[in-house]
């Protein structure tokens, strides 16, 4: 990142100074270690299951072939991209400057007991569906994204449920199919959190190779997702903004 100007205002009377900040021109992946918004990225990962499944086949972002429910991923300071349980989509979303984006490049979920009678065996079952990964990718406007020192490879963005389990809602005509109800799940997958892209027009691809575990009857799958993203860039303090403060604050005193 680097410093933007410092800027002066006046409020109530007081010069108060504050920096703009200006994000570099390159976006770059969190560290997979790294807590957002006070969660670690395992149980964002899990959060993103309760969010997708939440929604009924006829209107479920998974299923949907050109972002035009992209904004059901609005979640405050995240914003989850959906996957896609077909071939290769290409969407569109808009997001705000400053969200931090959770990309799904590839991942399955496990409730009991659809897939396993306790906590150990829907592990073992989510972690055959996926199977081993490679070729993953995640690019940034053609460009690979920028990853930290500590996790030079996608490989190192291998998330699991923590330790227990997380209530997963199956609703009325789910895209799974599954029985409606309430289940105990986990899920395995590999997720990226993207920061620091610019206000503007952006393109995404990400995505790569399982190759799931077929003497369970989980065969290879290939994930290829594109977004093209709009940024809209969040107002900072602006001086007009102080001076309808400090003016409010001369009426107040006027009245004492």
């Amino acid at each position: 990142m680097r410093l933007g100007n410092l800027r002066r205002v006046v409020v109530c009377g007081v010069v108060v100074t504050y920096l703009s900040i200006v994000c570099a021109a390159r976006a770059g992946v969190l560290a997979p270690d790294t807590p957002v918004a006070g969660a670690s990225q395992a149980v964002w990962g899990d959060r993103w299951w309760q969010w997708a499944l939440s929604y009924p086949s006829g209107g479920n972002p998974l299923v949907d072939s050109t972002g035009a429910l992209s904004a059901l991923g609005d979640r405050g300071d995240v914003f989850f991209l959906a996957g896609t349980l077909t071939g290769p989509v290409s969407r569109a979303a808009t997001v705000r400057q400053g969200q931090t984006l959770l990309i799904p490049l590839g991942n399955a979920v496990s409730p009991i007991p659809l897939f396993g009678n306790n906590e150990a065996e829907v592990r073992a079952d989510a972690a055959a569906t996926n199977g081993p990964a490679s070729g993953l990718f995640l690019t940034v406007d053609g460009a690979p994204a920028l990853l930290p020192a500590s996790a030079p490879s996608l490989t190192a963005f291998h998330q699991v449920t923590p330790p227990g389990t997380f209530p997963l809602t199956f609703p009325e005509n789910n895209v799974y199919g599954a029985p409606v109800g309430t289940y105990q799940s986990v899920s395995d997958g590999y997720w990226v959190m993207l920061d620091g892209l610019t206000s503007g027009a952006h393109t995404l691809r990400f995505g790569g190779h399982f190759a799931g575990t077929p003497a369970l009857q989980y065969p290879p799958t290939d994930t290829d997702m594109r977004y093209a993203l709009t940024v809209v860039a969040v107002p900072e303090p602006s001086a007009v903004t102080a001076l309808a403060v400090g003016g409010l604050c001369l009426l107040r005193g006027r009245r004492r």
